[in-house]
């Protein structure tokens, strides 16, 4: 890899993917990939879009001014320290299990509440953000869910964590 004093390399181990996944998936990038998509070429003239592709190098300077709003967020992917270090690997699995949920029809759309009553049946989405800000949705995920009662799962999954099968005579009784 040919590296000048004022050059940045952009041939990393999978920079592209790095930088696909952090433009998808991080708000808090927003600044750093916008100064990405506008960085100028040899003659001073600003490249955007299309215009701008993977190979190409940016300035030592350019590349600083690009990621300084999120430095500790960039250096942490690129030594792969993100809570999520594989972020492609993972949603690979997560599309894979939601397109095999998809099909399950069990259940019915509870009714003791109005709005968990009005919901459709028939959409299914799902969207995950870290808590270094990796976002990733699928399916009817931009449309409003109602979350009234969320908490039942996440309070299930807790307390079968400390007592295990145990808390599985309880089910089913108030």
């Amino acid at each position: 890899m040919k590296q000048s004093a004022t050059t940045t390399p952009t041939c990393l181990p999978h920079s592209e993917a790095f930088v696909v996944d952090i433009e998808n998936n991080a708000e808090a990038t927003t600044t750093t990939v916008d100064g990405m998509h506008k960085v100028t070429n040899k003659h001073g003239e600003e490249v955007h879009g299309e215009e701008l592709h993977f190979g190409r190098h940016l300035g030592r300077e350019q590349f600083k001014a690009c990621v300084r709003p999120c430095i500790d967020l960039v250096s942490r992917a690129l030594r792969n320290q993100l809570i999520i270090p594989n972020w492609t690997e993972f949603t690979a699995k997560i599309r894979e299990i939601f397109e095999e949920c998809r099909s399950e029809e069990g259940g019915d759309v509870a009714t003791y509440i109005p709005q968990l009553a009005r919901a459709d049946p028939n959409r299914w989405g799902l969207s995950i953000c870290t808590i270094d800000g990796q976002r990733f949705s699928l399916g009817d995920s931009l449309f409003p869910w109602c979350f009234q009662s969320v908490s039942k799962a996440f309070n299930y999954a807790i307390v079968a964590s400390i007592l295990g099968d145990y808390v599985h005579s309880f089910v089913g009784h108030e």
